[in-house]
């Protein structure tokens, strides 16, 4: 009986052209990220906390700086027990949890509010945000400051802390 020979399988090479179709194919891998090590993010936080509020507002050209002058007035005045602070950057008021923020962008500052944002009463529908529960409004110049109903809605957010 003769014997029988079968083709030996080809050996797979990687070339340049199966490199680029398997990265092709997982673009996401391409373009992930790694976390900073531990070491560089305790020295970003370090850094990010080191950082005062006031510093924050020093930096800020005008007419930002006035508008969150403004707004972190508003807040202290309506919830005096609030604890201030830098956290993402920005300032951040607590009481009994995070109750809102203050965070100053290239055409606006922001006076956001985190989980009582979706309680907040808003007949005129200024305040944006599609999330859960986060809202804010954009404020553009001092004179679009609504003390009475920012520092009311800091109240109703203050409440709803307290309850929770």
């Amino acid at each position: 009986m003769p014997e029988r020979r079968t083709a030996a399988k080809p050996i797979a090479r990687r070339t340049s052209a199966t490199v680029a179709q398997t990265s092709a194919a997982r673009p996401a891998e391409a373009s992930v990220k790694r976390k900073p090590s531990s070491r560089k993010a305790a020295s970003m936080i370090e850094a990010e906390s080191s950082i005062s509020p006031e510093a924050y507002v020093a930096a800020l050209d005008s007419p930002r700086r006035e508008i969150v002058e403004r707004l972190r007035r508003i807040i202290r005045e309506a919830a005096p027990k609030a604890k201030e602070s830098i956290k993402w950057g920005q300032p951040v008021f607590e009481q009994k949890g995070l109750l809102c923020f203050v965070a100053a962008h290239a055409a606006h500052v922001n006076l956001g509010f985190y989980i009582a944002g979706f309680a907040l009463s808003d007949p005129d529908k200024m305040l944006e945000g599609t999330g859960e529960n986060m809202r804010h409004v954009k404020v553009r110049a001092v004179s679009e400051i609504r003390a009475g109903l920012f520092a009311a809605w800091v109240r109703t957010a203050v409440e709803f802390n307290e309850d929770a």
